[in-house]
């Protein structure tokens, strides 16, 4: 039997699927996506939070007798550098995770439908209306939580220009 059509390559054809399975795939894909992102995302902002701690503790000084905040302008900086390119890094990763967990779960929701074909499930998933769509919940609490870390380095970066 063949499956090549001529415009779509091949193709798996509804009889050949078994749509409960192909569903539990893609809402396990979905959901291992989801464990991974939150193990990439608690180590990212693990790195990013002892940046932080120590930009605190070593260059800034908040004592009565502090003579100025900013006690060692470089350290601040190159911390706050670090810090920025590992929320700058959050960020993209945010955005992709999302993308494909919204993805995995889109093709499971048009599995549970049934009859049809592989590449139609698929393409589903792929269209520009539904590439357009919000990024997951948990992906977009995430964001603003990696957004509230960028402003307190951006502020550390100002710090020690100014300084």
């Amino acid at each position: 039997m063949n499956f090549l059509t001529p415009d779509s390559g091949p193709r798996i054809t509804k009889d050949k699927i078994d749509y409960q399975e192909l569903w539990q795939y893609f809402e396990s894909r979905g959901s291992a996506l989801k464990d991974s992102f939150l193990s990439i995302a608690t180590l990212l902002l693990g790195f990013a939070s002892a940046a932080l701690g120590f930009a605190i503790d070593k260059a800034l000084d908040f004592g009565p007798e502090a003579k100025r905040l900013v006690t060692q302008p470089q350290l601040l900086f190159l911390l706050s550098v670090i810090g920025a390119v590992l929320i700058t890094y959050a960020l993209m990763v945010t955005y992709e995770f999302g993308r494909h967990i919204n993805r995995n779960f889109d093709r499971a929701e048009y599995t549970m439908i049934g009859d049809r074909p592989l590449d139609e499930i698929l393409s589903f998933s792929e269209q520009p209306a539904r590439l357009k769509r919000d990024l997951p919940r948990i992906c977009i609490t995430v964001r603003r939580l990696v957004l509230g870390f960028g402003v307190l380095f951006v502020t550390g970066l100002v710090l020690a220009i100014r300084a």
